[in-house]
């Protein structure tokens, strides 16, 4: 009678053991966004109500179309975890759809989708009938943009006292205070004003107006005009400073 209460009690056993839990992830996507930036990478942001810490946001890029076989990359994302992520693709005109859905070991919860066409390329237009003037210790930098291009979204006027190329533009010069932006609207005439240098010597400075569209490629540009600088050191006789005096001749190619 024993054994038999014994065998009973180890058969039901496993019946007594609690089942795992199958219950959906209580939170969801609340935000999801997926939006082109330069060099053809994309930005994702999402945001959730709740979430667990047994749980994830699993972030899903596929190509062309939503729930692919073989995604491009799949994220199982933290609470700890800032919600954004840059996806360095390097592609152009290519459709992704980003699904973004809160998972616990059993289950998902409701996907949410977007998707974003990545953008690598800059706008191939050039600026024209450049001038270049000197009024009031600043360059007037006048230019004429084409007004038929829908990826232009403004232009970016570097100059430096050496000629350069595009990649020193690409590489040294852009952000920094080399270069000025020029980006509220794109008219047929554009100018911007640029303080110029306060060294002594005499320079010949040079200038590139580069295009660049919506997210920030940029078609990086050797530089094409130039004027003449030059600022003399000078005595003053009846007090002994040496204050310093502007000789600027103005010349640009055509």
């Amino acid at each position: 009678m024993r054994t038999s209460i014994l065998l009973l009690i180890v058969f039901l056993s496993p019946l007594m053991m609690p089942l795992a839990s199958s219950e959906p992830p209580s939170g969801n996507i609340t935000q999801l966004s997926a939006t082109p930036i330069k060099d053809g990478d994309i930005l994702i942001q999402y945001d959730y109500d709740f979430l667990l810490s047994s749980e994830t946001v699993k972030l899903t890029l596929c190509l062309d179309f939503a729930d692919c076989n073989t995604p491009e990359f799949i994220f199982n994302r933290l609470d700890s975890d800032i919600k954004s992520i840059t996806l360095q693709l390097d592609t152009h005109e290519q459709v992704y759809i980003v699904t973004a859905e809160i998972c616990n070991d059993s289950e998902c919860s409701n996907s949410v989708s977007a998707s974003v066409v990545s953008d690598a390329s800059a706008p191939q237009v050039t600026a024209t009938n450049i001038i270049i003037t000197e009024v009031d210790e600043n360059w007037i930098v006048n230019w004429t943009s084409p007004t038929q291009e829908p990826d232009l979204a403004g232009w970016i006027v570097c100059y430096n006292r050496n000629s350069f190329t595009a990649d020193d533009m690409k590489t040294s010069m852009i952000g920094s205070d080399a270069c000025v932006q020029v980006s509220n609207g794109v008219s047929s005439s554009m100018t911007t004003s640029i303080p110029t240098y306060t060294i002594i010597g005499s320079y010949q400075v040079y200038f590139a107006i580069a295009p660049f569209d919506s997210v920030g490629n940029i078609r990086y540009i050797d530089s094409t005009d130039s004027i003449p600088y030059e600022r003399e050191q000078e005595t003053n006789a009846d007090t002994g400073t040496t204050p310093l005096t502007a000789a600027i001749s103005i010349t640009c190619s055509p």
